[in-house]
């Protein structure tokens, strides 16, 4: 549980044109929270029955669904009125917990959400992450999708991503991947070009810190991660026989440290060269170095597409992560991914709601909203919408054999224990410390999740 020191944001929305409240708070989430936003959501609409319940207003039978995420999506995703065969109108009531905490190491959202998880009934969808997909599928915390409305129409990489052990866990609300984010404007005063390979990426970040520049722009979530993935599985997921070498891996006959040991040597190398700040990478959050690069204090950081560095006021471009010997990979995932609480009271009208957002013109909207890619079946979508600068990185998504978040094939975590890894690596242990530990983790998850 979050030690009461640790602060954290949580954002409350209902319904289209509702004002968005904000709060701060500390330690556990406070139980009159939902009581008092629901009072709120009376007053406006003049009825006093208890939320969630099927009750009559104007002849209309009306539900609530409450969905407890990370950021608020209603703008962007069930703006419109959503309506149930019955005839019964559905409206959203969004929480949110900041993902990360601002200091230590525990993931704020995860430890909200287990807590009203264990509560029962509390919440009807929420989102979840690929690193919570293998303990929430044993403890049974989510309704299987793979019947639902709306899966068919997903593309083939969006539904492995969301997908295990036969059921499909959530829907995903977009598609994105990873990459750098460089200031060009800052390159051009120091005469140097965007990298395309490990060489060049470094011999440009070596140059900037000779300029006074923070060439990489560090923080404790996927800064360190993205990279070592990159570096660590490329080949693995280029190779044209990925899948006896990923069925190797899944069954502990290939120790993971084959392939990551290679990653881990690179975010070591960062670290001992300083290209990246190591006080900074232990404390900050991914938010931080987005807000920082569009301010201009580093030359790159690690992003996902439709990440908001709408106030910066320089040129920028987007590449994939260039840290092979021979060019850049992209890490990929399906995202916003949307479950639902197999005990939740509306458990019809989750189902229904879920299946009007899963419609292919929906998440398309969803996906031009977000300014990122989308998680439908559809070779003919236009991404111009999405700018020039980001197009080469497209088209590198575009082109396949990119590494994904976590491939569920595997039976052990790759992202949460790579990210966790690498910050004991910023911290000081080495490369070596870190490929034998993700080895003995490797070992037991697969056992723990057999």
């Amino acid at each position: 549980m979050l030690k009461k020191e640790e602060s954290d944001k949580m954002v409350v929305k209902l319904g289209k044109g509702r004002k968005k409240m904000e709060r701060r708070t500390k330690g556990k989430l406070g139980q009159i929270l939902l009581a008092i936003l629901f009072t709120v959501s009376l007053l406006a609409v003049g009825c006093g029955k208890k939320e969630g319940a099927v009750k009559e207003y104007e002849n209309v039978k009306e539900v609530t669904l409450r969905f407890f995420g990370t950021e608020i999506l209603n703008s962007k995703v069930w703006n419109e009125q959503i309506q149930a065969k019955d005839g019964t109108q559905i409206k959203i009531l969004e929480t949110t917990a900041e993902y990360y905490t601002k200091t230590g190491g525990d993931e704020a959202y995860r430890n909200y959400l287990v807590e009203r998880l264990d509560k029962g009934n509390e919440i009807d969808w929420f989102s979840i992450f690929a690193e919570d997909v293998f303990c929430f599928t044993e403890e049974e915390r989510y309704l299987d999708l793979s019947d639902l409305k709306g899966v068919e129409n997903l593309s083939e990489d969006a539904l492995r991503g969301c997908s295990y052990d036969g059921k499909v866990f959530g829907i995903p609300l977009i598609y994105v991947g990873y990459g750098f984010y460089w200031n060009q404007d800052m390159l051009d005063s120091c005469g140097l070009e965007v990298p395309s390979n490990l060489e060049e990426f470094l011999s440009v970040c070596r140059t900037l810190k000779e300029k006074g520049y923070t060439p990489y722009l560090g923080n404790k979530g996927y800064s360190m991660t993205v990279p070592a993935m990159a570096a660590g599985f490329a080949q693995l997921y280029a190779s044209e026989d990925k899948d006896e070498q990923i069925a190797k891996l899944a069954d502990g006959t290939t120790p993971v440290s084959t392939y990551m040991k290679k990653g881990f040597e690179l975010v070591e190398r960062m670290r001992d060269e300083g290209i990246f700040d190591i006080e900074e990478a232990q404390n900050k959050v991914p938010n931080d170095s987005i807000r920082d690069f569009a301010e201009g204090k580093g030359a790159c950081f690690c992003g996902y597409l439709g990440a908001d560095v709408e106030k910066a006021d320089f040129k920028m471009v987007m590449t994939g992560v260039t840290v092979l010997e021979d060019g850049a990979v992209t890490i990929v995932t399906p995202d916003r991914r949307v479950a639902i609480n197999p005990k939740s009271e509306n458990l019809e009208y989750a189902r229904e709601a879920l299946e009007y957002v899963a419609d292919p013109k929906h998440l398309q909207s969803v996906a031009r909203e977000l300014g990122t890619l989308c998680a439908v079946d559809d070779k003919n979508i236009d991404y111009s919408y999405i700018g020039e600068e980001k197009q080469e990185f497209i088209r590198l998504v575009s082109s396949g054999n990119q590494i994904p978040v976590q491939d569920f094939s595997m039976g052990f975590n790759t992202w949460i224990d790579i990210r966790d890894l690498c910050r004991e690596i910023v911290k000081g242990k080495s490369a070596e410390w870190a490929a034998q530990e993700y080895d003995r983790m490797q070992k037991e998850e697969i056992l723990q999740w057999k």
